[in-house]
């Protein structure tokens, strides 16, 4: 296995490549504030290591997901087997999914969660580099509403700080082992209903423009409903909100009935404060800026 597959990022580098500079990028981690490559933040050593599931595990993995999926689509999940014939879902939805399958590999785990995060950045791929409201309603429009819920829900789940959530919070009722172990596919499976949950709810698309001379920073936890105080605690409104770039976000307001389903609203100095602040809360190690003057601003 390469350096490169063993260093699996839980934070896509593609996406915060809009804050570096010939790859590098400011951070601040702890008291630390220091410009470093892109390949050295946000991962973790193997960090989607995959091994074989026991019964218990599995049904654990089922039990969970029948919980909380709606009925048209719970049965979709019953064939999980130990190398993630969840997929299967893909082929059940195909005019939703890309067509470009996972290519099965029984002999290297480690790399086949990784491989799969691949074909859902695929789906938002179009979405960081959004620098308008046009490009925003082009992206929504051809990518589609459900894709691009499900490249946002596995950006949330994918990362140590949801994991670390969830597995020591034991926000699901199990074992902490099991939890960790089984973690790898159970936040997909959550991603997914989750995704397929929001595209049938009155979403809108809200395009944040920072004009001020504070830059949105970000974050090892990109995207958080900005209503929740942390992951536990589970607010019953939704605005999911997700930094593009220093000048450009995104705000995904759910159940909404008011207005366009996708406009522009300029932000003021306190509203940018107020997302960054954010970042910070949530963020479980690093925070990231394309300047030290923005890290600075937050550094206690």
């Amino acid at each position: 296995m390469s350096t490169d597959t063993k260093r699996q990022h839980y934070v896509w580098r593609a996406y915060l490549r809009s804050w570096s500079h010939n790859d590098k990028i400011f951070f601040k981690r702890g008291d630390i504030i220091a410009k470093t490559s892109l390949m050295n933040v946000g991962h973790r050593k193997v960090f989607y290591r995959l091994s074989e599931l026991s019964n218990i595990e599995k049904e654990f993995i089922f039990d969970s997901i029948h919980k909380i999926a709606p009925s048209d689509i719970s049965s979709l999940f019953d064939d999980i087997q130990f190398d993630l014939e969840l997929l299967e879902f893909t082929n059940s939805h195909p005019e939703s999914f890309n067509q470009d399958y996972i290519e099965k590999d029984y002999n290297n785990y480690d790399q086949y969660i990784e491989r799969y995060h691949g074909i859902i950045e695929n789906y938002g791929k179009n979405l960081i580099k959004c620098r308008s409201l046009f490009s925003l309603n082009k992206c929504v429009h051809e990518e589609g509403i459900l894709n691009i819920m499900i490249f946002l829900f596995v950006q949330y789940y994918r990362t140590n700080a949801i994991k670390e959530a969830f597995v020591n919070d034991k926000v699901f009722e199990a074992d902490k082992k099991i939890l960790s172990k089984t973690w790898n596919i159970l936040s997909f499976c959550i991603a997914i209903v989750e995704a397929y949950n929001s595209s049938n709810k009155k979403l809108r698309f809200k395009f944040l423009v920072n004009k001020t001379k504070q830059s949105f920073i970000t974050g090892d936890q990109p995207i958080f409903n900005h209503l929740n105080t942390h992951f536990k605690k589970c607010s019953h409104d939704v605005e999911l909100y997700y930094p593009l770039s220093p000048q450009y976000a995104l705000l995904v307001k759910f159940n909404e009935t008011n207005g366009d389903q996708i406009s522009e609203m300029v932000l003021d100095e306190a509203a940018v404060h107020y997302f960054n602040k954010k970042i910070i809360d949530f963020s479980s190690e690093f925070i990231f800026s394309n300047n030290d003057e923005s890290l600075c601003v937050y550094k206690e």
